[in-house]
């Protein structure tokens, strides 16, 4: 006679919470893992939950950070490079970067809800969010770039007067872009939150 199946296929694993039950993540048909590959499992679902709720809730903070840092080193290296010849781009980049974070610190401090977004937002719905308003942010920093470039232009009629002029007015707002998208972002939330508690 053919043993009988055993009484549980699938092995549960209590949260580390205590809150919830789900099948774990290393379960096996048949075969029960010992503690340690539950603890892992769990460790594992544990941790990504803590990098899921940190993106969701301080990721447009970092954006906005990295993108004004790298606008903020292009424009002024461009600037001090065209105007006075600077070439120590190395010492631009470390100051910006402690500007940068010197001005986060602050901004926390001051105003911690700021670019702070609730738990509860979708990670998908807010990474769209983002990418979409990125391109649009982009689209209409372009023509702003092109003109304000043209008119930096020292001599507007070199035969590289164009090139530069393109070159600026595409590659900056790459860096500025989602900075802005960003914002974007925080401030259509802002709206949102307040329309419904009012």
């Amino acid at each position: 006679m053919a043993p009988a199946n055993p009484p549980s296929q699938t092995v549960f694993a209590n949260d580390l919470t205590g809150l919830t039950r789900r099948p774990s993540l290393l379960a096996v048909k048949g075969s029960s893992p010992g503690w340690g590959a539950i603890f892992y499992a769990e460790s594992v679902h544990f941790i990504m939950e803590q990098i899921t709720k940190w993106m969701k809730t301080h990721s447009l903070k970092v954006v906005v950070a990295i993108s004004l840092c790298s606008s903020l080193f292009w424009i002024v290296g461009i600037i001090l490079d065209v105007r006075y010849g600077f070439d120590q781009f190395e010492f631009l980049l470390g100051v910006l970067i402690l500007l940068t974070l010197i001005s986060g610190i602050a901004v926390h401090l001051h105003w911690p809800g700021f670019l702070k977004l609730p738990e509860a937002e979708s990670l998908s719905r807010l990474i769209w969010c983002l990418i979409s308003r990125t391109v649009v942010s982009y689209l209409l920093l372009v023509p702003l770039f092109a003109l304000s470039a043209y008119l930096f232009v020292p001599d507007k009629n070199a035969h590289d007067a164009p090139i530069a002029v393109a070159l600026i007015a595409l590659w900056l707002p790459l860096w500025l872009a989602p900075g802005v998208g960003a914002i974007w972002v925080y401030s259509r939330q802002s709206v949102t939150k307040n329309k419904l508690m009012t």
